[in-house]
């Protein structure tokens, strides 16, 4: 692991599968907002940026965001923040709903991200989306990476969940497993979505049980 200034570097993921995670504060635009799902991916980003921001004497001013996912993400979001506030001996900010929940959920995101955009509160935004990798439950197309741009920055593009389950593993922060939410409905975990179906893989690829209640 590679600390620099507003900098880290790591590598994670199973044996035959390693990949290197480079995540970094932007060095001039100092707010930044995140968008938060509920699930690890975004939990763990979150955690990654407080940590940054809060160790490396940083003075960015980081906003947390979300949507009104049909899992009723914002319940699942505000523990999380919580949780890493505590972490950091910071005070507790409410989460910030954006987005028109009128649309179908696939297109809150855009609606989300192009809100905080075209507001002062954040220039630019972090979010947690992780390489699209339905090869292990649909199995019809190679993994899809995100794109960035000067104002979306996707710092998991190039990882997919046994990845993350190494970082939360790498950086002690279990705890996120129990919060996090990764069922596509509200509610104790159905086991047979394609959330759940994701989140075992990635334990699976890592040899791990799945320590989480969620």
């Amino acid at each position: 692991m590679s600390l620099i200034k507003h900098r880290i570097t790591v590598d994670c993921g199973p044996a035959t599968d390693r990949r290197t995670l480079d995540i970094w504060l932007h060095p001039i635009l100092r707010r930044p907002g995140i968008l938060i799902s509920g699930g690890m991916d975004s939990a763990l980003l979150y955690y990654l940026l407080i940590r940054l921001n809060v160790e490396q004497g940083s003075t960015h001013k980081i906003t947390p965001y979300t949507i009104l996912r049909k899992d009723g993400s914002p319940q699942y979001v505000q523990p999380i923040i919580d949780y890493v506030h505590d972490s950091f001996g910071l005070p507790h900010i409410a989460t910030t709903v954006v987005g028109d929940p009128t649309l179908p959920e696939s297109r809150q995101v855009e609606s989300g991200v192009k809100e905080v955009l075209s507001s002062t509160t954040s220039h630019i935004m972090y979010l947690g989306l992780i390489e699209e990798l339905e090869i292990h439950t649909i199995g019809w197309r190679p993994p899809i990476k995100w794109k960035e741009t000067e104002n979306r920055l996707y710092p998991f593009k190039d990882l997919n969940k046994s990845h993350i389950v190494d970082l939360i593993f790498q950086f002690k922060q279990e705890k996120l497993f129990e919060l996090s939410h990764t069922c596509n409905m509200p509610g104790p975990r159905c086991g047979a979505c394609n959330g759940c179906n994701e989140r075992s893989w990635g334990f699976e690829q890592m040899g791990y049980a799945d320590p989480g209640t969620l």
